[in-house]
């Protein structure tokens, strides 16, 4: 998918470039970059806010009203008539950083908004909005209006109103930006529970890492509108590819373990037999002592000089940084035993 702008001296400046990207039912799909790196551009495309200039957006759909959760067909929205258009909207919730809600209206009414374009029934209205400030647990503010509220509260009510007509997808532009880290946890568990509960498919965009590692299962790393690097979450924050991706993982994990002392210190060892490693370990591997096995199988001396262990969504992954003084054959033999052991490991 492309989408690209023409500027006022006839230049042509791409905001999205070549993106391919494949989400599947109730996936937490974060997308990550910078500042201009496309994001919000892509997810205004996902509910046609924009138009792209080519490619196709394809949903899945039951084939007809009685077809099972394998009877599904693709269809490409950008095909949508009016009438489709509508409903597919209907069908994909968006919550935005500035919440956008209607301060003429208390909390109760903003939640309704939607269900009363939709053509609902007043009883039936109360009830669904009942049900969803229940979900988001602001049942006691319903009379209150958007000026009364925390900005936390605000994206409750932001959500409340996204999940009005049972969506299927939640779209989500930088919801928690705009918030403080406590205040930011706690939106990221409720729509971590309203994923584990409804199956709602979330594309999340984000720039803070943070966010993928609380609650994503995949991501992709946008940089310039293209993405440039995408996976599972694990994979990226164990095996980071792209010198960006990288960056922002090290940023996250603290993992500063090239200092320039330690620069200037491994140029001082380098002809001392001293190699250093880091290791990196997946949630079967973290509570095994590797290091004293090394140090027993192999008699050599080794030092300690970093790393982490850390919850990766639902998933612990642990860096560590090492240096063993070692003879060349040695060194090889241990490189080997790490990799009999898939230790995924990386001579610095």
């Amino acid at each position: 998918m492309v989408k690209k702008y023409k500027l006022a001296d006839g230049k042509e400046i791409f905001a999205v470039n070549n993106i391919n990207l494949e989400i599947e039912k109730g996936d937490i799909y974060g997308i990550m970059g910078l500042s201009g790196a496309g994001k919000s551009t892509l997810i205004r495309l996902l509910n046609r806010l924009e138009e792209p200039t080519s490619g196709q957006i394809l949903v899945e759909e039951n084939a007809d009203s009685n077809g099972t959760d394998s009877d599904f067909s693709k269809k490409n929205i950008l095909e949508f008539n009016e009438a489709e258009l509508r409903e597919y909207r209907k069908k994909t919730g968006m919550i935005f950083q500035h919440f956008n809600l209607l301060n003429s209206r208390n909390v109760a009414q903003n939640v309704a908004f939607p269900l009363e374009i939709s053509g609902w029934q007043k009883a039936d209205i109360d009830k669904r909005v009942d049900e969803l400030l229940e979900i988001v647990g602001l049942s006691d503010r319903k009379e209150n209006y958007p000026e009364q509220l925390s900005g936390g509260q605000k994206q409750r009510v932001a959500i409340a109103r996204a999940l009005a007509n049972n969506p299927k997808i939640l779209l989500s532009d930088e919801a928690t930006s705009a918030l403080d880290p406590r205040t930011t946890n706690s939106i990221l568990d409720l729509l971590k529970q309203i994923n584990k509960d409804f199956g709602i498919t979330i594309i999340l965009i984000t720039h803070q890492m943070e966010v993928i590692r609380k609650i994503c299962n995949k991501v992709a790393i946008m940089s310039n509108g293209e993405i440039v690097e995408s996976g599972t979450t694990k994979q990226i924050f164990l095996s980071p590819k792209n010198e960006l991706t990288k960056e922002f993982v090290a940023h996250l994990s603290h993992d500063t373990f090239r200092t320039e002392e330690e620069i200037k210190r491994r140029k001082e060892n380098s002809s001392g037999g001293k190699l250093r490693l880091k290791l990196k370990y997946n949630e079967e591997q973290v509570s095994r002592s590797y290091i004293a096995e090394l140090i027993r199988t192999f008699d050599v001396e080794v030092n300690i000089l970093g790393g982490f262990i850390d919850k990766v969504s639902n998933i612990i992954i642990g860096n560590l940084l090492i240096e063993i003084t070692a003879n060349e054959k040695k060194v090889h033999e241990i490189i080997d035993w790490l990799t009999k052991h898939k230790i995924d490991s990386e001579v610095l």
